[in-house]
């Protein structure tokens, strides 16, 4: 049985702090791509717009969703209230803009502020009404793949579409050690 106190802090490792660093490459991302605007005809509209199904959501609302999950996370993380957006974004910058507030909402978030007893707290449900899942849960096992999803959708549209990526923009800096 793992100790909830030293589980937690490991906890805000692999969400928030993952969260900060994946925000902070999928900013860097969409930049690649305003900067890539300058040399091609793609317009924002068309470029936030664009998807890989025709029954998938659009580059825009995969940014919006990878945001929502990490502050909702560690909202939930750190027994606060995760700040709400309108969802109004329509350009790259705008989306960019939305990850800085996601940022600053993480970055206001410390370890010692971890929420106790997640395995008792629930978390309603807003598509099926009367229902919950444990906030441990959905860290763990729903917010934490959705995050991943969402970037990685956001990443695979905007590859798709022609943005020269490859795994290290996903990726990042990688943080090597010399052996010895």
């Amino acid at each position: 049985n793992i100790n909830q106190f030293s589980y937690l802090p490991y906890m805000f490792t692999i969400t928030v702090a993952s969260y900060i660093r994946h925000l902070t490459n999928l900013k860097a991302i969409l930049g690649k791509a305003i900067e890539w605007q300058k040399t091609t005809n793609f317009k924002d509209e068309a470029i936030c717009n664009a998807h890989l199904a025709i029954d998938q959501f659009p580059l825009k609302k995969q940014v919006q969703m990878t945001c929502d999950y990490a502050k909702k996370s560690g909202a939930y993380l750190c027994g606060v209230e995760a700040p709400v957006n309108e969802d109004t974004e329509q350009t790259l910058a705008e989306l960019q803009t939305r990850i800085d507030t996601t940022i600053t909402f993480l970055n206001s978030l410390y370890e010692k502020e971890l929420a106790t007893e997640l395995d008792k707290k629930l978390v309603p449900l807003p598509w099926l009404p009367g229902k919950a899942i444990t906030a441990k849960y959905y860290i763990e096992d729903y917010a934490l793949p959705q995050f991943y999803f969402h970037y990685t959708t956001a990443y695979s549209i905007l590859r798709n579409f022609g943005l020269p990526l490859g795994k290290g923009d996903f990726l990042g800096s990688v943080d090597l050690q010399t052996l010895v």
